[in-house]
């Protein structure tokens, strides 16, 4: 005997993933993708980001379709996964390696190792800096924890400065405008857009950066380097979804309040039109 429900499914699970399959398939796909990420952290195979990132898309797209509530965050896949392939185009070419020995690398290293002391201080946590110049004439900043910290320095290059976060924000942020820059109710807003996701993904790494001291201060190398491989992708997705939810509608307010405007009357005009039935 085989159990079913009333509409015939095996306990209603067929009706269950018939209504849920959108979540169910998104969520797949993003553990399909993070699983690439992470396998690349271990691997480095350069052909494994892009390929996350088209299951990063696909589960995106799954989760937020048909979901009138998200439609903003659905404008926001098609640049955000553009704007990161582009890089990864600069990774494979080791264009990257430009940006990491420039004057602008070396100002972001010290400016995310004294933003990311001060952070520790106002936390109550004994630390100190220096810097010094690599062999490469490149600046490497020294985050000093006091003891009982469980390691005694933390290494800042340019790869940890937030350059690599930044670049990205700026790629996407370029090919959003482009993307619906036509639908913007003003410059002012674009500008202010701007100034909050730069300001925003720099903290975001240096938020990072201050996890990463503490776990190392609690917990030791090991687990600091483990932290060190994963958070940044994380709290960077994370950040770039919630400030691009709410910076696309700034943008795109007064633009959007016309829209619905015209639609409401254009079908109260409709609504006149009909002829009435006695």
């Amino acid at each position: 005997m085989v159990l079913t429900s009333e509409k015939g499914s095996f306990f209603g699970l067929k009706s269950f993933f018939r209504r849920f399959k959108g979540v169910i398939l998104g969520i797949t796909s993003w553990s399909i993708a993070f699983f690439l990420y992470l396998l690349y952290e271990h691997t480095h195979n350069d052909f494994l980001p892009p390929l996350g990132l088209l299951f990063l898309g696909i589960g995106a797209f799954l989760l937020l379709h048909e979901k009138r509530k998200f439609k903003t965050l659905e404008e926001l896949i098609v640049p955000l996964i553009a704007g990161i392939f582009v890089f990864w185009i600069f990774l494979i070419t080791h264009f990257d390696e430009v940006i990491l020995h420039t004057k602008m690398a070396d100002e972001m290293v010290k400016l995310a190792v004294i933003a990311t002391i001060h952070i520790l201080r106002l936390l109550n946590y004994e630390a100190d800096y220096a810097f010094y110049e690599t062999a490469d004439g490149d600046q490497m900043g020294i985050i000093y924890l006091e003891n009982p910290s469980k390691v005694s320095a933390i290494y800042i290059d340019a790869r940890c400065s937030g350059v690599h976060s930044t670049t990205i924000f700026l790629i996407v942020f370029a090919i959003m405008i482009l993307y619906i820059g036509r639908h913007a109710s003003s410059k002012k807003r674009v500008g202010i857009s701007f100034l909050i996701g730069g300001i925003g993904t720099l903290t975001t790494n240096w938020i990072r950066l201050t996890i990463i001291s503490l776990t190392g201060y609690y917990y030791g190398y090991n687990t600091m380097m483990r932290v060190h491989d994963y958070l940044g992708f994380l709290l960077f997705l994370l950040w770039m979804t919630i400030f691009w939810y709410f910076a696309i509608n700034y943008m795109l307010k007064e633009s959007n309040e016309e829209e619905e405007k015209t639609i409401t009357t254009t079908e109260e005009e409709k609504v006149k039109m009909t002829p009435k039935t006695a």
